[in-house]
C-alpha cells in the first residue's frame, strides 16, 4: 500500500472493460498492476447509516411489545371488569377458557366462583323463604290464641308486641337475603318522582309524629327524578328512617331527623343525606355499622333491631354503583349519605371495558 501511495501514475477508475467498480491503476517497479474493489463489497460497506437500523429495529421492538402488551392486558381487562360487576352484586358473563394457559386457568376459576356464587344466592333465597314461612305460620297460630284465650287486654297487647318483633326481625332476614342481587325476573327500571316518593315515605310515619316520638325536617328538590326501582329507594328511606326513630334522639325527647335529597351535580343520580340528632358514634366504630348484625352495644337489643338496617341500605346503594357513607355531624348526631347512580349510569359504567394498565 505503501508503494501504491508513492506510485505518481496512480489511477482511478469506475469502469474498466465494461465492469464497474473501483479500480486503482499503478506501476510497482515499471510493472503495471490492477487493482479492483468489487461494486457489492463498496455498497455493502457504505449501505444504510447504523442509526436508521436502530430506528426500525426500535419501531419493530415497540410494535412488538404493544401487540403482547394488547394480548396480555385484554384478559386482565375483562377480569377486571366481571369482579367489578361481581362486587355491584350482579352476574358478570362468562369468560373465554381458551388462550395462554396461565390466563385459561384463571378465568376458569372465576367462571366456576361465579356459577358457585349464583347457586349460593339461589340456596340462600329459598333457605330464607322457608324459614320465614316456618316461622310466620306458628306466630299466626299464636295470635290466633292469644285472641282466643281468657288473658286481659294488656297481656294480649304485651304479647302481640312481641310476636310484632319477632315478625320484623324475620323480615328484616328476608330483606337483607334479597339486597344483594337484584331480583331475577323483576320489574325492569323506571323513572321515579324521588320528590313524591320521599314525601310519601315520610307520610308513612305519620303516627310517630303525631305521637311526639319523631319530628322530620324535609328539603326535598323539587321535581327531583331519579332511574331505577322505587321500591328499593323507598326500602332505603325507610331503613334510615327506623334507624334514626330507634337510636337517633336523646333519653325522653323525639327523634329530629333531618332529610335532604338533591340532584348529583356531576351526572345522572341523586344524593339522599339523612341526619339525626342522637348521641351520634365513635369515630372508630362508624365502619363496623355497615356491617351486618353489628351493634355499638348490647343496649340496643331492647330496641328490637336485628343489626340489619344500615347493611341492606349500603348493599342496595353497591347495586346502583352508589355508595352509603356514615359520619358525626358537626352539631351532634349521625349523619348517612347516599349517593346513588340512577341505574341506566351504573348500567353503562358496568359495561365500560376496563382500561389496559
Amino acid at each position: 500500500l505503501n508503494q501504491i501511495l508513492r506510485c505518481p501514475t496512480v489511477v482511478l477508475a469506475g469502469r474498466v472493460n465494461g465492469e464497474r467498480g473501483l479500480w486503482v491503476s499503478f506501476d510497482i517497479d515499471g510493472d503495471p498492476y490492477w487493482l479492483v474493489l468489487a461494486r457489492e463489497r463498496f455498497d455493502r460497506q457504505h449501505g444504510p447509516h447504523w442509526g436508521t437500523i436502530a430506528l426500525i429495529a426500535l419501531g419493530l421492538a415497540g410494535l412488538g411489545g404493544l401487540a403482547i402488551s394488547q394480548l396480555v392486558n385484554r384478559p386482565l381487562a375483562r377480569l377486571a371488569e366481571g369482579l367489578g360487576r361481581l362486587s355491584r352484586g350482579e352476574t358478570p358473563p362468562a369468560l373465554p377458557e381458551d388462550g395462554a394457559f396461565e390466563i385459561a386457568e384463571v378465568n376458569r376459576r372465576f367462571n366456576r366462583m361465579v356459577n358457585d356464587l349464583t347457586e349460593l344466592e339461589s340456596d340462600r333465597a329459598v333457605a330464607l323463604a322457608g324459614i320465614s314461612h316456618d316461622i310466620r305460620t306458628p306466630l299466626t297460630r299464636l295470635r290466633m290464641e292469644i285472641e282466643l284465650s281468657g288473658l286481659t287486654e294488656d297481656e294480649k297487647a304485651s304479647m302481640n308486641d312481641d310476636i310484632d318483633r319477632i315478625d320484623r326481625i324475620v323480615a328484616k332476614f328476608v330483606e337483607y337475603g334479597r339486597s344483594g342481587v337484584a331480583e331475577r325476573g323483576g320489574p325492569p327500571p323506571e323513572p321515579v318522582d324521588v320528590t313524591l316518593l320521599l314525601e310519601s315515605v315520610c307520610d308513612g310515619y305519620r303516627a310517630q309524629v303525631d305521637e311526639g316520638h319523631l319530628i322530620i325536617a324535609r328539603t326535598i328538590e323539587p321535581g327531583l327524578r331519579w332511574i331505577g326501582e322505587p321500591l328499593d329507594l323507598a326500602r332505603m328511606t325507610s331503613n334510615l328512617l327506623e334507624n334514626a326513630l330507634r337510636y337517633g334522639h336523646a333519653p325522653e325527647a323525639p327523634a329530629q331527623v333531618v332529610l335532604q335529597a338533591r340532584a348529583r351535580r356531576d351526572c345522572d343520580g341523586i344524593e339522599v343525606r339523612l341526619r339525626d340528632h342522637g348521641p351520634g358514634v365513635p369515630d372508630d366504630q362508624i365502619e363496623r355499622l355497615l356491617r351486618p348484625f353489628a351493634r355499638l352495644d348490647t343496649a340496643r337489643s331492647e330496641h328490637g333491631g336485628s343489626g340489619l338496617g344500615l347493611a341492606i341500605v349500603n348493599r342496595l346503594a353497591l347495586r346502583y354503583g352508589g355508595s352509603c357513607r356514615l359520619a358525626n355531624a358537626s352539631g351532634g348526631g349521625l349523619e348517612v349519605v347516599l349517593d346513588l347512580p340512577s341505574a341506566r349510569t351504573a348500567a353503562r359504567l358496568a359495561a365500560r371495558p376496563a382500561e389496559p394498565r
